[in-house]
């Protein structure tokens, strides 16, 4: 139990959590150990959201079937059940895999055999997979990959954490699956001929523990546990938000839906910063524990992930976007049942679709032969069969191998016709120029760096890495990365710190002239002001371009006078707040040149265009708005916009009511421009 309830705020972002948590109770049983509650209905509600994952005593687990009280024909014989947890084990549930609009596109293409046919009554409404014989069927496909001692298990938090507002999910352990539990079913004594319902929870014991040992746990609570120096408690706040360690956007939904397969590219970047965060715990000294053994075990552990990972693990999406239908399902059946299929999975696949070895499932054929002609064209056509084998380096979705084999999609994408050779010479151009989508994410320079320059040092790759198209593509990345934080330009050393600081196995160093020296291979996609020593997007510096004519020409714009008294209206604004006579009476004369600034600073407001009002905290800028939003003399309503849900609910209590207050961002969705 948390030893603060009251203040722990950050676990309602889960919903089941939002609707059970009980502060004043919970207060009562702070720091309880989950052993030592007598029934386990009094267990908080993050012990069904696997809260219990670093208990190192068992605990009792209980579990009642959602549907009972409501499906009481099918599920009202089902009673609740619990089971004894072992210490440090987690309860896993593939939600993404249960969704029954899910089944057919996303878990099957996973299973080897064919997943049972569905049903359910008129009156089930939810999206959950219904039957409890395919439950079974997905929960083993899900369960069956998963080998002691050999999988990882990678424990991760949503974007509601104390540490990084611009983190959605953070990585804070990584260790070894010790054992997968057996299927529990609820139990039932009034309904004996019913099938079994099994309980999606199943447990999974792992090896991490805290101090480095059997794997990394984020020291967090060691760098935030105050110790009585604010400045040295400040020092170490700090420093605790170096340890950070984030799936890269393109790799968030393998960190979704509780519990979820993550492909071997994404263990790469996840196990790469991992080693990264150790090295600095080392560095500063706030934490103890077993941290050499520890980078030695992640050491360990990439490497092992690299060799899984292959050298082609875009292999599956690539032939999908060429045409062939459950290319993914056909790729993974063919690791499955070829030890050797890593080392040159070109070879197994072009065997299988030239009919010169019979595919791993029957069910494979009918697409195979649906798609021979489309192979042979490829398999003709030396360009396009090498854009397949370099885009195959790459671990790419479906999406997103789609945009970048699809000569019309990629142009859309891009916003730019970029060649198939043009893509064979620089794989970069795919993360400089891919723009995403609603549904899948643009591919990231870390994606593309795996595949160009591989593992460790980058020694053995084919290009240095201090080639200019990997340095192009690390400064695109990081413009990039400070646009989502609202920077449209960088200092050059900004962007020199913060390219070092990329998730990629080879650090990506650019020297101090380097982006001056380079600026004609930059143009087009970045502006480099060597003078000033800044650059942006190149796409930005256009915009901004624009917008400096627009905004110049608003602002030099007059509009006919307002004949408004505003001093009552100011008065007005003010006491809506603060009480303006005690003011006045302290400081007369500091009141008067105030509100006669404010009134000038209202006149001008109403003159131009476009006015820009500047002040510190407290000189009166909100009061000026309230003023303004007071005005009957001003044609027609005025909106106010804020940059933040918190800024606006300010502005709200000040303006006059019934004003439009909103932030930018609801303002751009009404206008369809989010």
């Amino acid at each position: 139990m948390c030893q603060d309830p009251e203040a722990n705020g950050h676990c309602i972002e889960y919903e089941n959590i939002a609707q059970a948590k009980d502060v004043a109770v919970e207060i009562t049983r702070r720091g309880m150990s989950f052993a030592d509650f007598e029934r386990p209905s009094d267990l908080p509600p993050c012990a069904n959201e696997s809260g219990g994952f670093l208990s190192p005593t068992e605990w009792t687990s209980s579990h009642r079937h959602p549907y009972r009280t409501w499906l009481k024909e099918t599920h009202g014989h089902l009673e609740e059940t619990a089971w004894q947890v072992a210490p440090y084990t987690a309860q896993a549930v593939p939600f993404r895999w249960l969704d029954r609009t899910s089944l057919e596109e996303f878990t099957q293409p996973q299973i080897l055999d064919p997943l049972p046919a569905d049903s359910w009554p008129d009156v089930y409404t939810s999206k959950w997979v219904f039957q409890p014989h395919v439950q079974r069927a997905v929960l083993d496909g899900f369960f069956a990959p998963i080998l002691p001692d050999e999988s990882l298990a990678i424990f991760y938090t949503k974007s509601r954490q104390p540490m990084f507002e611009d983190v959605h999910r953070l990585v804070i352990g990584i260790g070894s699956v010790a054992s997968v539990g057996r299927e529990h079913s609820y139990r039932n004594t009034t309904k004996p001929d019913a099938p079994d319902h099994p309980i999606w929870e199943r447990d999974v014991a792992h090896s991490l523990r805290p101090a480095g040992r059997g794997g990394l746990l984020v020291p967090y609570h060691e760098y935030l546990a105050p110790t009585g120096d604010p400045a040295e408690d400040r020092r170490r706040r700090e420093l605790a938000r170096e340890l950070r360690i984030a799936p890269e956007d393109g790799h968030a939904i393998q960190f979704s839906y509780r519990s979820e397969h993550v492909a071997d590219d994404a263990a790469v970047s996840v196990l790469t910063q991992a080693i990264r965060v150790v090295h600095l715990i080392r560095e500063h000294g706030v934490a103890k524990g077993e941290w050499a053994s520890c980078e030695h075990w992640l050491d360990d552990r990439l490497a092992r992930a690299w060799t899984l990972r292959g050298e082609h693990p875009g292999i599956g999406p690539v032939l999908q976007a060429a045409g062939l239908p459950m290319a993914s399902s056909l790729v993974h059946s063919l690791d499955s049942a070829d030890s050797a299929f890593r080392q040159d999975p070109w070879r197994s696949v072009t065997q299988v679709l030239d009919g010169s070895a019979e595919p791993p499932h029957p069910r494979y054929r009918r697409e195979i032969d649906a798609f021979a002609r489309e192979w042979v064209h490829i398999a003709n056509r030396p360009g396009k069969l090498k854009l397949a084998q370099a885009l195959s380096r790459v671990a790419l979705d479906n999406d997103q191998a789609a945009r970048w084999w699809d000569e019309a999609k990629r142009a859309k994408t891009a916003g730019a016709r970029i060649s198939d050779e043009e893509l064979v010479a620089n794989p970069y151009l795919v993360s400089e120029y891919d723009a995403g989508t609603v549904t899948s994410a643009p591919v990231s320079f870390a994606t593309i760096d795996r595949a160009v320059i591989g593992d460790t040092t980058g020694a053995d790759a084919d290009v240095s890495t201090a080639d200019v198209r990997r340095l192009r593509a690390a400064v695109v990345a990081v413009l990039r990365g400070a646009e989502t934080s609202g920077d449209t330009l960088l200092g050059i050393d900004q962007i020199r710190e913060s390219a070092q600081g990329l998730p990629v196995s080879a650090p990506v160093v650019i020297g101090p002239d380097w982006m001056a020296a380079h600026a004609d291979e930059l143009a087009g996609l970045v502006t480099v002001h060597d003078v000033d020593g800044w650059a942006q997007l190149t796409h930005r510096s256009l915009i901004a371009e624009q917008l400096r004519r627009k905004l110049s020409a608003r602002a030099r714009k007059e509009l006919p006078p307002v004949s408004e008294d505003w001093l009552p209206l100011l008065e007005e604004s003010i006491r809506a707040k603060s009480d303006l006579d005690a003011m006045r009476a302290k400081h007369p004369e500091r009141v008067e040149r105030a509100l006669a600034e404010q009134v000038e600073a209202l006149n001008r407001i109403v003159s131009r265009k476009l006015t820009t009002l500047v002040g510190r905290a407290g000189t009166g800028k909100t009061t000026v708005l309230g003023a303004l939003s007071r005005s009957s003399k001003i044609d027609g309503p005025v909106l106010f916009l804020a940059p933040t849900g918190k800024a606006r609910v300010r502005m709200s209590r000040n303006v006059a009511p019934g004003s439009s207050v909103q932030t930018v961002a609801q303002y751009l969705l009404s206008q369809g421009a989010y």
